[in-house]
């Protein structure tokens, strides 16, 4: 039984934005408001047109040395696989300047952010609201 190209193709086409679907909305576990180790901050985290991820401070409690509310906090950051994330930059309030950054969904619930200069790195655990 021979099966006819245009029915391979849409099969193809199909499955293909199936897996496209799927990866997406892993991605965007990560999107939505998270609370963060020190629970002194608030970030929310969003899609960004060009499909990466940044976050927003959104709450800060009083007296807490942060960017003010409204402030990007993280920027690029891209979606890699299985809940990592990686090439994204971080406001590094202690320098004053952007490092790089990582990020690891551990659970639905569970962030691993990591702040990365050189051959140093900070990560806090983040608990999403």
């Amino acid at each position: 039984m021979k099966i006819p190209f245009r029915l391979i193709l849409l099969l193809s086409l199909y499955f293909s934005a199936q897996s496209l679907w799927a990866q997406t909305a892993d991605a965007d576990k990560i999107t939505g408001v998270w609370l963060n180790q020190d629970k002194d901050k608030k970030f929310e985290v969003y899609k960004t047109k060009s499909n990466s991820y940044e976050a927003k401070v959104v709450w800060v409690k009083e007296g807490s040395d942060a960017k003010p509310v409204g402030s990007v906090i993280f920027k690029d950051l891209r979606y890699k696989s299985k809940g990592l994330y990686a090439d994204g930059k971080v406001y590094a309030a202690q320098s004053n300047e952007w490092v790089k950054c990582k990020a690891e969904l551990k659970d639905s619930k569970t962030l691993i952010f990591t702040g990365i200069k050189g051959m140093f790195s900070r990560s806090q655990t983040w608990t999403k609201q």
